[in-house]
């Protein structure tokens, strides 16, 4: 199994279940590499909960000592 997100609806508890659950893949988009543009792409700066999302999920995948999802 393995998605494609945008990132910005991921929580803490549905990234430790991926992990939990093996999900094969995960592409996350980022949609501008700067606030600026993301901003006027998407209305509103969610860069930086993007960001954190990404790291927060390859720590999860740390701490749990896992392979997938391949992100």
């Amino acid at each position: 199994v393995w998605f494609s997100t945008n990132g910005t609806l991921l929580t803490k508890e549905i990234m430790e279940l991926l992990v939990d659950e093996k999900i094969a893949r995960i592409a996350i988009s980022l949609d501008a590499a700067t606030s600026e543009i993301y901003r006027e792409i998407r209305g509103k700066d969610l860069l930086n909960k993007v960001e954190s999302n990404i790291h927060y999920l390859l720590d999860v995948k740390r701490r749990k000592q896992s392979k997938l999802p391949i992100v």
